[in-house]
């Protein structure tokens, strides 16, 4: 039955002014430590009536309620964290004054496990009044008020509820957990060992709300003696999976202590869980002090857990797992290959011995050349060297599983031929090949390790000092520490691993996870081996990784590489922050895998390497120039490398990478072996020697300390410069012994000339002499007329010439020709000029740009021309050249005052060498050329008009033509 004052579907007008009143004892709490605590949600079974809901009850108005139907309902409040609860106090609404309905208030710490802290009934009298129920201070987040009724058809309600309590002091000092099958791994499960099935993986979030994941049956032990290990496997059924032998690969260069190494120390052991109880787990972790709240992704995490707690006296940890951080080689469409020189992430700007300032500038092929021109390798056929070894630490390598040789004949991995240095620490073989995170392996080792210059795939960053080593790891801590271990006792220079495990608050909380890992890494370090690796990819921002335990890259002894992008700006999803030692390019180009040679039909084109993008990528192009510096520098540690790396990094206006800079190849390859200066020796201009001003003529020999084997010269200029004058010529192709080159118009007086010699990587030599620059008289001549040459009146003279001058050309501006009877008679290397009757001297002067003159001087006699023909020769012209054997016309006539135009048989035509040509205005000859083809090339002959008139007075013309061939 209904009280018929009471509306389920509204708010009751009758209540609508009233507000809750607390009882003085609730006043008296809230007076001490305890007051109302604030309620983060509330909730309650779904047997409500109407619109009276849950949260009616926190507004402090008795007029909205919450109101249920039923044999039971239930009202849940969430404090958001756990408190300690004094009391709550009820204003209740009983609406059945008959009944009596039985109440229950619960607490729980997680939500899934509750104590009864109070129960009883509801008295008869407790409408609209608040009660107070006294709970002893209770610890929990969650306060669970239970009323169970009579029957189905009865009703209760709240109007106001208040929990009094205070903030939960002694929450750490407490160990509490749950578990929560919704938590999921990154990875649900890790290759089999040996055959064997998939290890599942769980997870655990600590009291920080961080993850931890890990091999849910296996722990990473290190016993005392014999007896623990036993005392061990009994107790809890164990299996060893891995004892920590070495994995000695055969053909690797291991120390020269020949003995085989010892076991690590470190077993792997697979334990049986139904051996662990859950029992003693709260307790043992707050006797190490390990306390608050904790959810397990599985009851069998909680028992690994509590086997690690129980048995923390000894060296024991989960096998926590890491995961890789991924996000004139390959022929091309034109019919040649990729030319990897040209690649954004190999090239070089400008000026490769500063930092860059033009693209990316990181020079990865520049360090290449610059190891080759230290000789390393030694150049062919000669020579005995050692390479550097990279061993990738990975998994995903296209390799055969049985023969263990690159499939798809992969040959970027034919370092060595068919003999692949690889070994697989998980199976505890010599076979690295397989599939894993999607050939992750495989494009880790393509950026730093693709053989160059072989026509296929890519080319790694190591270029063609370094050999690969391939160790297969399946992501969990042992075998990476294993994989570690085992590339330091099979010679590996440098050690990469592009994995990264966050070490959250369940990580570090046992010894023996990082300490398998920092173990190894001390034996790399002690080895003088440099391990490698990445701070990892967070999406879609990176983190910031400064108070955060990532391994390995945070292990001390670790180089931490983040990934940028073509700008020289971080890549969005790179981690950063204190621990990442250097940055570097990523989605480089990898060698071939099978995603990318199914993208499309062909095998053709840079879209058949894989672009390779992460941290997983920034770190092997890392580790090949460390194998890069390892080469001139074998002992270099670790210390010296950051060093190295950071001092010669390139600049960066993103403040993640301004702290370190990014790698620069060249540079930091350089740095490690001086390159010595070329000398040089100046052979002319002589010192002391006066030269003429209007040439410079330099020429030098040079030595390169490094010339020879790969690069037969490496003089890349010899500079000529003047004190004076400043930069004078730069000389690049050598003659033979020595570099030339000129410069014009020089500056008149003393000069200090120095020669530097550049060698192809900028280390430069000098030699310097003293001249004296001058200037020199020019020298005329004339070749036209013959000296005493007799002309007539009224014929036209013409005159030839040039001047010679050691300084400049002189122009014919700066030619005349005068005559001691007519005065000036022209300028430039030809004029014509009748001249009046008499003997003339005919002088020409030439003057130089300082104003120098030289003359010289012919004599002409002019008699008087009436009554004499004048014949001309009008083709060919005058120092036209023919080949031998050519038929050449010649063509002329003659004027007489009183016969008028001769006839062809008044004129003769005459060569000096062939004598007699003919008669006629017309004739057509051949004449002789060279005795011997070619010495000369072309000989002259002097062709002479002679024409007679009817009186017999006779004139000439002539002109010079030259026969021979061009050789």
């Amino acid at each position: 039955m209904i009280p018929s004052f009471v509306n389920l579907n509204s708010t009751p007008s009758l209540f609508s002014s009233v507000s809750a009143q607390q009882n003085d004892d609730s006043a008296d709490i809230q007076d001490g430590e305890c007051e109302n605590l604030v309620v983060d949600d509330i909730s309650s079974s779904n047997n409500i009536v109407g619109r009276q809901v849950a949260e009616n009850v926190l507004d402090n108005n008795l007029g909205s309620l919450w109101i249920a139907r039923g044999t039971s309902a239930w009202i849940q409040a969430d404090l958001g964290e756990s408190k300690i609860i004094c009391d709550i106090e009820i204003t209740w609404l009983r609406i059945s004054p008959r009944q009596q309905y039985e109440l229950k208030i619960s607490i729980s710490v997680d939500g899934i496990n509750y104590d009864i802290v109070h129960t009883g009934r509801i008295a008869g009298n407790t409408m609209f009044i608040p009660q107070r129920y006294d709970l002893g201070e209770a610890n929990g987040r969650y306060v669970k008020i239970t009323v169970d009724m009579a029957n189905a058809n009865n009703l209760i309600g709240i109007s106001n509820l208040v929990i009094n309590g205070r903030e939960d002091t002694t929450a750490e000092e407490e160990f509490t957990y749950t578990v929560d099958e919704q938590i999921e791994p990154s990875v649900k499960e890790l290759p089999g060992i040996k055959g064997g099935p998939p290890r599942p993986v769980e997870a655990v979030v600590g009291p920080d709300g961080t993850q931890d994941e890990f091999v849910i049956n296996e722990v990473i032990f290190r016993p005392r003696d014999q007896a623990e290990l036993s005392a061990f496997i009994a107790k809890y059924n164990g299996t060893i999976l891995d004892d920590g032998s070495p994995l000695l690969i055969p053909g690797a260069n291991r120390t020269e202590d020949s003995t085989v190494p010892e076991s690590s120390g470190w077993y792997l052991i697979r334990v049986d869980l139904e051996r662990s109880s859950l029992n003693d787990l709260s307790s043992n972790m707050e006797q190490l002090n390990l306390t608050g709240q904790v959810v397990f992704s599985s009851q069998d995490a909680a028992r690994l857990a509590a086997l690690i707690a129980r048995e923390s006296d000894q060296d024991i940890s989960p096998n926590f797992f890491a995961r890789p951080g991924a996000v004139i080689e390959h022929p091309d469409y034109g019919g040649g290959n990729l030319d990897a020189e040209r690649w954004t992430w190999m090239t070089e700007d400008d000026n490769p011995g500063a930092p860059g300032v033009q693209g990316l500038s990181v020079g990865t092929v520049n360090a290449w050349n610059y190891l080759r021109y230290m000789r390393i390798p030694p150049p062919p056929p000669s020579g005995i060297w050692s390479p550097a070894i990279v061993a990738i630490v990975d998994a995903g390598f296209d390799l055969d599983q049985t023969t263990g040789l690159p499939l798809n004949n992969n040959r970027d991995y034919f370092h060595l031929g068919d003999n692949l240095m690889q070994g697989d620490v998980v199976d505890h073989d010599l076979r690295a090949g397989g599939d894993y995170a999607g050939w992750h392996g495989q494009g880790v080792f393509g950026v730093a390790l693709s053989r160059p210059r072989n026509g296929y795939g890519s080319a790694g960053t190591a270029g063609e000092i370094a050999y690969p080593m391939l160790i297969r790891i399946d992501g969990s801590f042992y075998h990476m520490a294993d994989g570690i271990r085992t590339s330091v006792l099979n010679g590996a220079n440098v050690i990469n691993i592009s994995w990264f495990g966050e070490c959250n608050w369940w990580c570090r909380t046992f010894t023996g996870n990082d300490n398998a890992v920092e173990s190894e890494v001390g034996l790399a370090v002690a080895g003088n081996a440099i391990v490698v690796s990445i701070p990892g990819n967070t999406q879609p921002l990176g983190q910031d990784i400064g108070d955060k335990y990532m391994i390995p890259c945070k292990v001390t002894g670790v180089l931490c590489v983040g990934a940028i992008m073509g700008n020289g700006q971080a890549e969005l999803f790179s981690n950063y922050g204190n621990g990442v030692d250097i940055w570097a390019p990523d989605c480089t180009r990898s060698t071939v895998s099978r995603v990318s040679a199914d993208d499309d039909v062909d095998d053709l084109g840079i879209d058949e390497l894989w672009q390779f993008c992460g941290t997983s990528g920034a770190a092997p192009f890392v580790s090949g120039i460390v194998a890069m510096m390892k080469m001139p520098k074998p002992d270099m540690t670790l210390n010296e490398a950051v060093d190295i790396l950071q001092r010669t990094s390139n600049p960066s206006t993103d403040p993640k990478v301004s702290l370190t800079g990014y790698v620069d190849a060249f540079r930091a390859v350089a740095s490690l072996r001086e390159n010595r200066p070329p000398s040089v020796n100046i052979i002319l201009p002589e010192d002391g020697a006066s030269i003429t001003w209007g040439v410079f003529s330099g020429r030098a020999t040079a030595q390169d300390p490094e010339q020879g084997g790969w690069f037969s010269n490496s003089i890349a200029s010899i500079t000529f410069t003047s004190n004076r004058d400043g930069r004078l010529c730069i000389a690049t192709d050598r003659f033979g012994d020595y570099y030339y080159c000129q410069k014009r118009n020089l500056s008149l007086g003393s000069h200090r000339i120095t020669a530097i010699a550049t060698d192809i990587f900028g280390a430069s030599g000098s030699d310097s002499i003293d001249i004296e620059v001058i200037n020199h008289d020019p020298s005329p001549r004339i070749i036209w007329p013959p000296n005493n040459s007799e002309f007539r009146t009224g014929q036209s003279i013409e005159f030839r010439g040039f001047a010679y001058d050691l300084d400049e050309s002189i122009s014919d501006s700066n030619l005349s020709w005068t005559s001691n009877i007519d005065g000036p008679i022209g300028t430039g290397r030809t004029t014509s000029r009748t001249l009046s009757e008499g003997v003339h001297t005919i002088t020409l002067q030439a003057t130089d740009l300082y104003g120098a003159t030289g003359e010289t001087s012919i004599v002409v006699n002019v008699v008087s021309g009436v009554g004499i023909p004048e014949p001309e020769i009008t083709s060919p012209r005058n120092g036209a050249q023919f080949f031998t054997g050519q038929t050449i016309t010649f063509e002329g006539r003659a004027i007489d005052e009183e016969d008028g135009e001769l006839p062809g048989s008044s004129l003769e035509w005459r060569s000096s060498r062939d004598s007699l040509l003919g008669t006629g205005n017309t004739i057509s000859v051949v004449l002789s050329g060279p005795p011997t083809p070619c010495r000369p090339e072309f000989i002259g002959h002097t062709i002479t008009l002679t024409a007679t008139d009817s009186d017999g007075n006779s004139a000439t013309s002539q002109i010079i033509v030259s026969v021979g061939t061009v050789c």
